[in-house]
């Protein structure tokens, strides 16, 4: 199947579109969520205990646990909230820089350069983005599970931290694709200097 350069822009402004969205939802997420934690925190918004409202623990989408209402006190739940703002910081800095960079690079996809230089910096933003997420994330996480677990009092459960290798291979990859990209920036500044 060959595509035509005409549908490669056009898919590449609408996905630059759908990066934009993204980037932006994700800020105004993570600022809407850590100001709610910080409201919470200094007093001024407090966490209702009625029946209508339940709050969860889920832990990476394997464990949850419906937090009782006794425990819904600023005391106890404390520690779990200052461990929380600085992972949910982690991920909405990681996530923006990456929509930001994926943005930008089909940015040059639609202006016919590629192969830019600015994209191998783009790229190798994304695998540093990638690789030492796959490290601090998990620490966050890590310590935000534990002081959950501590807080809770939730018994006869072991928290261990391992990095995420599905984050860590595919930064790596794209590490890979940003050489890629340096050496068909090189080819394409050979090429224009022979015309």
């Amino acid at each position: 199947m060959v595509l035509s350069l005409d549908k490669v822009r056009k898919t590449a402004k609408i996905l630059r579109a759908i990066m934009d969205v993204f980037f932006w939802v994700t800020i105004i997420s993570g600022m809407g969520i850590v100001s709610l934690c910080i409201l919470v925190l200094i007093g001024a918004l407090t966490i209702p205990k009625t029946e209508s409202m339940t709050i969860s623990l889920v832990l990476n989408g394997l464990i949850s646990y419906k937090v009782d209402r006794s425990m819904y006190e600023l005391p106890i739940l404390r520690p779990v909230i200052l461990r929380f703002i600085p992972t949910v910081s982690l991920v909405v800095l990681m996530a923006a820089t990456i929509f930001r960079q994926v943005r930008n690079i089909l940015k040059t996809v639609v202006q016919d350069c590629p192969f830019a230089e600015e994209n191998v910096k783009r790229l190798f933003i994304i695998a540093f983005s990638l690789i030492t997420g796959s490290v601090l994330i998990n620490v966050a996480q890590y310590l935000l599970v534990v002081a959950a677990v501590q807080s809770l009092q939730i018994n006869c459960l072991q928290v261990s931290y391992a990095t995420d290798l599905t984050m860590l291979t595919t930064g790596l990859l794209i590490l890979i694709l940003a050489g890629v990209f340096k050496y068909g920036c090189f080819l394409q500044k050979e090429y224009d200097a022979t015309l």
